[in-house]
């Protein structure tokens, strides 16, 4: 998993996105802008990667990289995908991954190069693990320069 840095704002260039049409949250470069935060589906309890368009009050409207759709989100049901941090428990979207070593315990070691759009993480691992990663409205950048 590449490494990220603590407040850091992802640009990805726009043929890494699942549509690649123009909008809220895409520059004139093509680039995606805003902070990317893991943000709740509140329709499965669980966290998928998404970047942040706009402010409405104390929610935000975040696009979710899966499939492009929008939510508006409390702040404390987002956290920063920067934050990710080794020993966090995530769901791997795929169902299918190669063993890299066999530990001496019987434990196994999978080794993958992932993104955060391959991972989700369950709102109960967010409440157990997460708790010390809230955000603050100014740790948000908003795509839309709001």
């Amino acid at each position: 998993m590449g490494r990220f840095t603590e407040g850091e704002i992802i640009q990805l260039p726009q043929a890494s996105a699942r549509k690649q049409k123009p909008g809220p949250g895409r520059s004139s470069t093509g680039l995606i802008t805003g902070t990317r935060v893991f943000a709740l589906w509140s329709e499965n309890q669980h966290y998928f990667s998404a970047v942040v368009q706009r402010r409405e009050n104390d929610r935000y409207w975040v696009r979710f990289d899966e499939d492009d759709s929008e939510a508006l989100v409390p702040l404390a049901h987002m956290r920063l995908c920067a934050k990710l941090e080794a020993g966090d428990t995530i769901i791997l979207k795929s169902d299918t991954v190669q063993i890299s070593k066999i530990m001496t315990d019987g434990s196994l070691a999978i080794e993958e190069n992932l993104t955060v759009n391959d991972i989700i993480i369950s709102a109960w691992i967010i409440d157990a693990q997460w708790e010390d990663r809230k955000l603050t409205h100014e740790e948000i950048n908003c795509a839309d320069g709001a």
